[in-house]
């Protein structure tokens, strides 16, 4: 219950899947992941393609899975949707770009470097 809570999910529970919004099955199969209790969580672009109630509600849940000590690898372009969730970011482009606290790496430079090819050498 306190999955479907988390989510918010009461009212979707005797829907069928098919005729859920986009950003209702994302939340159900969000559930469907944290029911067997994982320590970890990997989430490949998790708020791509729904409207802004839903995107709150999958950011809430994960603050509050953060809080209860589950680890989240979470995979996305959204440089916003990092500042405001993560406690940790990790840049990958051809290899390890930058790593650590947002505040700290996701400085406008390091955004301009990181995609940047890197000149070959000689």
């Amino acid at each position: 219950r306190p999955v479907v809570e988390m989510l918010e999910l009461s009212g979707l529970l005797d829907r069928r899947l098919g005729v859920l919004s986009g950003g209702e099955l994302r939340r159900v199969l969000l559930a469907q992941a944290l029911l067997p209790d994982p320590e970890l969580l990997l989430l490949d672009e998790p708020a791509a393609g729904i409207d802004w109630m839903a995107r709150q509600t999958l950011e809430a849940a994960f603050l509050r899975l953060r809080e209860a000590g589950k680890t989240i690898l979470l995979v996305t372009h959204d440089l916003e949707e990092v500042r405001r969730i993560t406690d940790r970011v990790t840049c990958l482009f051809q290899r390890v770009r930058f790593d650590g606290p947002p505040a700290r790496v996701l400085t406008p430079e390091a955004a301009l470097s990181a995609f940047r090819p890197e000149e070959p050498d000689g």
